[in-house]
């Protein structure tokens, strides 16, 4: 039974023991009994409440918490693996030209500063009006970087 229910049973007999007994206030002969017989009754809802109270406590089932489980490994980052994200194809005045972007690196890559220097490059695209920064990607593959899957 849930407390709730306890609960307005309790109350309920408490209301009725009150007007009960303050009905019975006339007759002064009667009114020590009538106080008497209201607390038997109190405690006798007191004690059917310990009672359903204690047969709902299932106390044969413990549940434990679970061991913590460890967080999965993160994947292991190849420092020769250089971001598809930053692989671009710019095309020039002398044909096409395939760069990792300087800027894009900056940002993706944590080891931009240990790539080769000769990679180093600078392309302007077909108009001549936009310069792209970056490092030539057939210089990094001979280099032993490569592109990765992700």
């Amino acid at each position: 039974m849930s407390a709730k229910f306890i609960a307005a049973v309790l109350g309920t007999a408490l209301t009725i023991t009150t007007i009960t007994a303050t009905g019975s206030h006339a007759r002064e002969h009667r009114r020590d009994n009538n106080n008497a017989e209201a607390a038997l009754g109190i405690a006798a809802l007191i004690a059917l409440g310990l009672i359903i109270a204690d047969r709902n406590d299932d106390d044969s089932h413990v549940t434990r918490p679970r061991p913590p489980r460890p967080d999965p490994r993160p994947r292991r980052v190849n420092p020769r693996e250089l971001p598809a994200k930053c692989f671009k194809r710019i095309e020039t005045r002398d044909g096409m030209r395939r760069i990792f972007g300087k800027r894009c690196l900056k940002r993706n890559y944590h080891w931009v500063n240990r790539l080769p220097r000769e990679c180093s490059v600078r392309v302007r695209n077909r108009a001549g009006h936009k310069r792209h920064k970056g490092f030539a990607a057939r210089c990094l593959r001979q280099h032993g970087y490569r592109m990765s899957r992700r």
